[in-house]
């Protein structure tokens, strides 16, 4: 389909380099950039990371770094176990939602520029 992508370790650090096929230079053209590794799956994560980021320098999955995050507060309680304690994991207390089955519409959204 006139691309490809590749990927190397270059001093304990995977690249992954997208290839796009010049039909009017008859060469293919290359754009390569570095992964980080994930929290859970260290080395897919490394690998996707990289071939994200090569694929934006084509300008292609953008997005993927300039999505916009929204939260919204939908009431927390405390998490509570059999023994109705608090749940507490790495000495931090954990909460859930309220409800788990809100939903909520956007019917419009103003982004202005910062």
């Amino acid at each position: 389909m006139g691309w490809r992508s590749e990927y190397q370790n270059i001093n304990g650090t995977l690249f992954c380099t997208i290839s796009v096929w010049d039909n009017e230079t008859d060469q293919w053209v290359a754009k390569q950039d570095c992964g980080t590794e994930s929290n859970i799956e260290k080395k897919k994560g490394e690998a996707s990371d990289a071939f994200k980021r090569a694929a934006t320098a084509w300008g292609i999955g953008r997005e993927l770094y300039t999505r916009l995050f929204i939260w919204v507060d939908g009431g927390t309680q405390p998490m509570i176990d059999k023994s109705k304690n608090q749940v507490v994991k790495n000495g931090k207390p954990q909460y859930e939602l309220c409800n788990t089955y809100l939903k909520w519409n956007v019917d419009r959204m103003d982004v202005g520029q910062p």
